[in-house]
């Protein structure tokens, strides 16, 4: 991942702001931090070319206001990327989060891997990965993101986008039940797999595919009424 890549974090807890910039600039991202929305928007009037903002990772409770406001501005600025983070957990608050135009919800105490992870699945699913490809090593898989392709010792399967779109949500939060909603946002057909059992038929899917290379144990989990949960590496 190179400098390139411009992220405007909005976060009004200074040591949770500072300790994210600087694990986020470690991990090679260039990060503007702000604690208002009025710093975000400034940001975003000011931040074109050669490193305009490709994602915008803020708190949804800022002193001069909520972030669903921005967002919601945003909603049409498909070239952003846009994750909420906040200390609140409500299935309702997520919903509205997601609504405003939202790529991910993550809850607060966060953890700042986890965050790059998510980071990196929304980029690329959007398309605005900055960095070469690179393969994601997962549970003895790798898949590289550009070609789609899942391999397992000699073994390659090609994923549909679809399946490629379930498979990086469910990494970006490996070991961690992934709702249905958040699964449903990160598809780009949303309206198609809302609708009956076209979600579980296309985890189904992706689970025949990594099941034929290898006979292991099941590497998608399903919690009934809850979502799915990719294993975690042992």
């Amino acid at each position: 991942m190179t400098e390139h890549c411009h992220i405007l974090l909005i976060e009004d807890d200074q040591w949770l702001r500072e300790g994210l910039k600087l694990f986020l600039v470690s991990k090679h991202f260039k990060v503007t931090a702000v604690d208002t929305l009025a710093g975000a928007r400034a940001v975003l009037s000011q931040a074109t070319e050669p490193y305009p903002v490709r994602l915008i990772v803020s708190d949804i409770s800022l002193p001069d206001g909520s972030a669903l406001s921005l967002f919601d501005e945003l909603y049409a600025e498909t070239a952003i990327g846009k994750i909420f983070i906040s200390a609140h957990t409500s299935e309702q608050e997520r919903i509205q989060g997601l609504q405003t135009g939202a790529d991910d919800y993550l809850c607060k105490p966060i953890s700042p891997e986890e965050l790059v992870l998510r980071i990196k699945a929304v980029l690329r699913r959007l398309h605005l990965d900055c960095d070469e490809t690179t393969e994601i090593n997962f549970l003895h898989y790798q898949l590289n993101p550009e070609s789609r392709i899942l391999s397992y010792e000699n073994t390659q399967m090609q994923l549909s986008g679809a399946e490629h779109q379930l498979l990086l949500q469910l990494l970006a939060r490996q070991g961690k039940i992934v709702s249905r909603e958040m699964l449903f946002s990160g598809l780009e057909n949303t309206q198609i797999y809302q609708q009956g059992r076209a979600l579980d038929i296309l985890v189904s899917r992706l689970r025949r595919k990594m099941l034929g290379a290898v006979n292991q144990v099941d590497p998608i989990i399903t919690y009934r009424g809850k979502g799915y949960m990719l294993l975690q590496q042992n």
